[in-house]
């Protein structure tokens, strides 16, 4: 199997990771699933672009795919769809090294986000009730 890093300087889930940092992390990654790792053409840091993203989706071969530090980096709504149906028709899969977690479908992935926006609302609440507090 060959996995293909996607990487972005963009901020995701609150902070900056890295580059170099983020591949690090993605070569050892690889590494412990056995697959050869290809190193990422890094993303365009303009809002909503996902170029290399989907670049890097079409030119994968049956049963690869692509690596990235975390889920926060996927795209939202319309582009999250595509991406999804373009993976499962080729038969790939998107790894996530943080989460620890890789998946094939939307389904699998949304399951994952929800366990996510739901600690972020949680927090949200605790932020919240400790400054109506001090007031």
């Amino acid at each position: 199997m060959k996995l293909v890093g996607y990487t972005s300087s963009r901020p995701f889930g609150g902070f900056v990771m890295p580059v170099p940092a983020q591949n690090s992390c993605l070569r050892e990654y690889s590494v412990k699933f056995e697959a050869t790792y290809k190193l990422p053409q890094l993303e365009h840091k303009y809002k909503n672009c996902y170029m290399q993203l989907f670049t890097s989706l079409n030119f994968l071969k049956k049963n690869d795919g692509i690596v990235m530090y975390s889920l926060l980096m996927m795209p939202k709504k319309n582009k999250l769809k595509t991406f999804f149906k373009i993976l499962k028709n080729k038969n790939n899969s998107v790894h996530f090294v943080l989460e620890n977690f890789f998946c094939k479908t939307i389904n699998e992935f949304e399951e994952k986000l929800i366990s996510y926006e739901i600690k972020e609302l949680v927090i949200s609440r605790k932020i919240l009730k400790s400054k109506f507090k001090n007031i």
